[in-house]
């Protein structure tokens, strides 16, 4: 079982002059286009394991066969992050994202109103996970939703039932709330 996966790298490789030929004859006689096809895929690169080995494999393969470039769509063109207080953390974040995105920071004191129309707008949302819009937030998050436990506070059970990915530094991961393990 050990070698398992190494025989089956092995062989792909011994194969791999078979795979590309066959596929050339494939693509040749397709009849829909990479950008039609690529449009029905919603989100290609979520990862089914989180385990850092996995990811890091999953994002060499994608630039190695340049599929980032084929799948622009699922790319986050507009950030939102949500803070709950002045949050040097989320602030970082969004200066980070800044960088490939187009990012809109939200402090508590936005109207929900704001809120609503912002993540109309965002395919990413960054949230404390304590903010007081969780509710809007749960509700009307259309995009993929990121919970940032790093302040500490409770978990808001909207934002865990809703949430897609969790973040948290080492130092502050902490066993959810019983209640909030059971929405998970």
């Amino acid at each position: 079982m050990g070698l398992a996966r190494l025989h089956a790298a092995n062989g792909v490789v011994a194969a791999l002059p078979e795979l590309l030929e066959r596929r050339r004859d494939v693509q040749g006689r397709r009849r829909r286009d990479d950008a039609e096809i690529f449009a029905l895929f919603g989100r290609p690169f979520a990862p089914l394991s989180h385990e850092e080995s996995y990811v890091e494999a999953s994002v060499s393969l994608r630039a190695a066969f340049g599929l980032d470039r084929l799948f622009t769509r699922q790319q986050a063109t507009r950030v939102l992050v949500v803070a709950a207080g002045e949050s040097t953390r989320l602030k970082a974040i969004a200066r980070d994202a800044a960088a490939v995105s187009e990012v809109a920071f939200v402090s508590p004191a936005r109207s929900s109103d704001v809120i609503e129309e912002l993540l109309a707008e965002s395919d990413l949302v960054i949230a404390d996970a304590a903010t007081e819009h969780a509710q809007t937030i749960a509700q009307k998050a259309v995009g993929v939703l990121v919970v940032d436990l790093g302040a500490g506070a409770d978990v808001d059970a909207r934002l865990a039932r809703r949430g897609d990915v969790f973040l948290a530094a080492s130092a502050d991961v902490r066993p959810l709330p019983r209640d909030v393990e059971k929405l998970l």
